[in-house]
């Protein structure tokens, strides 16, 4: 009889966990390089120090045995679709590219130089966002700072339009109102934290005073607080009627904010899209201006998810301007409100698309979306565009789609942080996908090759 001692089998183990840290966490602008991830297998275990948002985007499993490139619908090789892909954008008259926020820095500099080659309009996902804040800074300048100067010195911090506490947790515990300084060891308890709403929100909820102001009051609020600094004397019922609260109110915020050792105000959507737009952002750029005639005060936007603060910085470098930029004459014509991406397409000028780095469906209005759909489309994402292929297997326009490797999880690349912070990000698991930049370099290379 042969012992059960003997029949014993010495498997291989498994092999260890590798343990990154310092990892950035793309998955919203602030860009938090403090993550630890535990990999095995080829895929995130466990991610620590990241919010929900964060945790939820290093966990969801990448898509298994997806083919890298399709033409209406079919599999093909990638080099048949590139190649494919460079004759379909040639032959356009009026070409557009589209550069969203989930890529890295070097795969947007690549899509610009496509753009060029191409005489294509050329726009980024701000002119659907940030472009209020981006018109006001051309028109006002701005006093900013990096978010660790906010960290370090803020005792008086203002969020004005921006939930930050449902939409950004960790800019409220790790760079503003609960984050531990140099000037303010104590955190949350040596700062004031003030929220400017038109509704009571999480972070409204999060705060020391709320003042809840009728909603597009925005441009009246901001002046009133202008007038108030400037020592200029207001009417109080008119006060009221414009903004929904007590001149006595705004009187002491004012006094609040020159009283502040350093002073932050923190902005967002609420802000930037109510009614006055860009007017708002200048008027609060040139309020935080005055207010550096009494201490020391800053302004800081909440920009959207992934590298769309990248964006900006690339196409300013490669254009001259940060969005919106027609090169069909050869050389950078810059309107706002004539060459995005959503005016382009909803004019129906455009009749071909590149679109890289996200899906431009979730950005762009009704009418754009729908003559995206009928003409020839270029597609290079980690996320496929949704198309529909007609029953003769002919998609409306050819169209092109081109799958990459996750940015910040299975390829590497530069990323810029809000506070216009370049953070270098890692491929933490394996992907046979390309990466944005090697298939915007072939596509460049069969562009330049004729």
């Amino acid at each position: 009889m042969v012992s059960a001692q003997r029949l014993k089998v010495n498997l291989p183990d498994s092999p260890p966990p590798q343990v990154i840290h310092d990892a950035v966490c793309p998955a919203c602008c602030c860009l938090c390089d403090d993550i630890a991830l535990t990999v095995r297998d080829g895929r995130v275990e466990s991610v620590e120090n990241a919010c929900q948002h964060g945790r939820a985007w290093f966990l969801s499993p990448p898509k298994e045995n997806v083919s890298a490139a399709s033409i209406d619908g079919a599999s093909a090789p990638l080099d048949a679709a590139v190649a494919a892909a460079a004759r379909v954008l040639r032959a356009a008259r009026y070409p557009l590219v589209y550069i969203l926020p989930d890529m890295a820095s070097e795969a947007q500099r690549l899509a610009i130089g496509v753009a060029d080659w191409l005489d294509a309009v050329v726009d980024t996902a701000t002119s659907g966002g940030h472009a209020p804040s981006i018109m006001g800074f051309q028109n006002a300048g701005k006093v900013t700072c990096t978010l660790g100067e906010t960290r370090n010195r803020a005792n008086l911090i203002v969020f004005w339009g921006t939930n930050v506490v449902k939409t950004y947790p960790r800019f409220f515990t790790r760079y503003s109102a609960e984050a531990k300084g140099m000037f303010v060891p104590r955190g949350r308890a040596d700062r004031t934290c003030i929220a400017i709403d038109v509704a009571e929100n999480e972070t409204t909820r999060s705060v020391d005073n709320s003042y809840f102001i009728r909603p597009n009051a925005d441009f009246e609020v901001l002046n009133t607080l202008r007038a108030l600094i400037g020592g200029i004397r207001l009417d109080a019922d008119r006060v009221v009627r414009q903004t929904n609260v007590p001149l006595t109110a705004w009187t002491e915020l004012a006094e609040q904010m020159k009283q502040a050792r350093f002073g932050s105000i923190v902005f967002g959507r609420g802000l930037m899209h109510s009614r006055g737009r860009h007017a708002n952002c200048e008027t609060l750029f040139r309020l935080v201006a005055e207010l550096n005639d009494h201490t020391r005060f800053i302004c800081r936007s909440i920009r959207a998810a992934g590298n769309i603060t990248g964006g900006d910085k690339t196409m300013t470098w490669r254009t001259g301007f940060p969005f919106g930029v027609n090169l069909a004459r050869g050389y950078p014509r810059y309107s706002p409100g004539e060459y995005t991406a959503d005016e382009v397409l909803a004019r129906g000028e455009a009749d071909a698309a590149l679109i890289v780095g996200g899906v431009a469906s979730e950005r762009l209005s009704n009418a754009a979306a729908a003559h995206l759909a009928r003409i020839p489309a270029v597609y290079v994402a980690s996320r496929h565009e949704p198309f529909t292929v007609n029953p003769t297997g002919q998609a409306a326009g050819t169209k092109i789609a081109i799958q990459t490797a996750i940015h910040g999880l299975q390829s590497a690349g530069t990323m810029y942080r809000m506070d216009d912070i370049p953070l270098r990000t890692r491929a933490v698991v394996p992907s046979p996908l390309p990466s944005e930049a090697d298939v915007l370099r072939m596509l460049e290379d069969h562009l330049r090759g004729g």
